[in-house]
């Protein structure tokens, strides 16, 4: 079964977010699906199957309820003592092993195509 992961909170949050997805898709057998008011952060992300708009969709939609439904919130858990990274926090609250060097993964066009030129050089 598919699962939602509900983030909440401001767009740092869900980038960081984001350092979890492969490790949650890969523990839960198939790409995730995620409730944000961020949907362009998970877009064109192999291991998200759907990021629906919370600020539109009702969290009683039948998309998110025909699925397994997991939230979990790192500013109201341990991270609050200043000992853990925000990505620490959100593997541990998710079940997922840790590893300092995860790093958040955006998939942009953008990222995909923009090359830069620098004049004079």
């Amino acid at each position: 079964m598919i699962t939602t992961y509900i983030i909440e909170g401001g767009l740092g949050k869900h980038v960081a977010f984001t350092a979890c997805v492969d490790a949650l898709a890969e523990r839960d057998g198939s790409p995730i699906q995620v409730y944000t008011p961020y949907v362009g952060v998970f877009g064109g992300n192999p291991n998200v199957k759907m990021a629906f708009e919370s600020t539109t969709m009702p969290l009683r939609h039948p998309d998110i309820t025909n699925t397994e439904i997991k939230f979990a919130e790192p500013y109201k858990s341990n991270w609050q003592k200043g000992e853990q990274h925000i990505i620490e926090s959100y593997c541990e609250l998710f079940d997922v092993e840790y590893d300092k060097d995860k790093r958040q993964a955006l998939f942009t066009e953008k990222r995909k195509t923009k090359t830069i030129k620098l004049s004079g050089r």
